[in-house]
C-alpha cells in the first residue's frame, strides 16, 4: 500500500512538472499575439487619425468655397439688380424719345400731305388753263419745277405712308416718360379716342393722298419740344416754296391785269 502512494505521488508530481512546463510554453505565444494586437490597433489608430484630418481639411475647402459662391450670387444679384435699372433707364428714354418725335412725325407728315395738294391743284388748275386756251411756256416750265421737286418727292417716300399711320403717344409711354405706373383704364380710353380719330377723314380731302390725321394732331401738340435741323430745314425750304409761289402768282396775276388792259 505504501508502495502505491509513492507512486502515485510521483505521477503526481510528473503532472504537475508537464503542466508547468506546458504553461510556460504557451505563455510566450499569447504574449507575442498580444503585441501583434496592440500593433494592429496602433496602425488602425493612425490610420483613422489621418482620415479624420483629411476630412477636416476637405471640410474647411468645402466652407472656403461656400463662402467663394455666396460671394459670386451676391456679386450677380448685384448686377442683375444694376441691370434692370438700367433696363428701366432705356426704356423711359425710349418713352420720351417717342413722346418727342411723335408730335414733329405728325407735323412734318402733314406739311408733306399739304404739298401733295398744292401740286394735285397746280396740275388741275394747269390743265383748266389749257382747256381754256391759255398755253404759255414759262408758266408751263414753272409748274414742272414746282410740282417735280426732288426734295419734296423724297419727304413724300418717306412720310407720305406715315401720314396714314402716324398716332399720339399711348399712356404707356406717357407714364414711363413720367416715371408713373400705366393706368389701363385711361390707356384704353386714350386708345378708343385715338383710334376713332385715325377713323374719320378731313373734310375735303377726299383724294386718294387723303390723310385720317385730325386738325388738331396737323396742328402740333402742346409739348414742347426742340426741333431737329433736317425738319427745321425742310419747313424753311416749304416756307420759301410757298412764297415763291404766292409771287408767282401775283406776277401771274398782275401780267393778265395788264394784257387785259392793253387790250381794251
Amino acid at each position: 500500500m505504501q508502495a502505491l502512494s509513492e507512486s502515485d505521488h510521483l505521477k503526481q508530481e510528473v503532472g504537475d512538472k508537464m503542466q508547468g512546463k506546458q504553461l510556460c510554453k504557451l505563455m510566450p505565444v499569447s504574449t507575442l499575439k498580444d503585441a501583434q494586437e496592440k500593433e494592429v490597433n496602433k496602425i488602425a489608430s493612425k490610420r483613422l487619425e489621418q482620415q479624420v484630418l483629411t476630412l477636416k481639411a476637405q471640410l474647411r475647402d468645402q466652407a472656403a468655397l461656400q463662402n467663394q459662391f455666396h460671394d459670386l450670387q451676391n456679386k450677380v444679384e448685384l448686377l442683375q439688380a444694376q441691370l434692370c435699372e438700367k433696363e428701366k433707364e432705356l426704356q423711359k428714354r425710349k418713352s420720351e424719345v417717342k413722346l418727342t418725335l411723335a408730335p414733329l412725325k405728325a407735323k412734318l407728315a402733314c406739311l408733306t400731305q399739304k404739298c401733295q395738294e398744292r401740286n394735285s391743284f397746280i396740275r388741275r388748275m394747269h390743265d383748266e388753263f389749257h382747256r381754256q386756251g391759255f398755253i404759255n411756256s414759262a408758266f408751263d416750265e414753272e409748274m414742272k419745277s414746282l410740282v417735280n421737286d426732288m426734295t419734296l418727292a423724297e419727304y413724300m417716300v418717306a412720310f407720305t405712308p406715315m401720314c396714314n399711320q402716324v398716332m399720339l403717344p399711348s399712356s404707356r409711354d406717357v407714364s414711363q416718360a413720367r416715371g408713373q405706373p400705366e393706368d389701363p383704364v385711361a390707356g384704353a380710353k386714350g386708345n378708343r379716342r385715338i383710334g376713332s380719330a385715325s377713323g374719320d377723314s378731313q373734310p375735303g380731302l377726299g383724294g386718294p393722298h387723303s390723310s385720317p390725321l385730325t386738325p388738331n394732331l396737323c396742328a402740333g401738340s402742346s409739348i414742347g419740344v426742340p426741333s431737329p435741323e433736317r425738319i427745321t430745314a425742310l419747313h424753311r425750304e416749304l416756307r420759301e416754296n410757298h412764297l415763291k409761289n404766292c409771287q408767282g402768282r401775283m406776277y401771274q396775276s398782275h401780267r393778265r391785269s395788264s394784257r387785259t388792259l392793253k387790250d381794251g
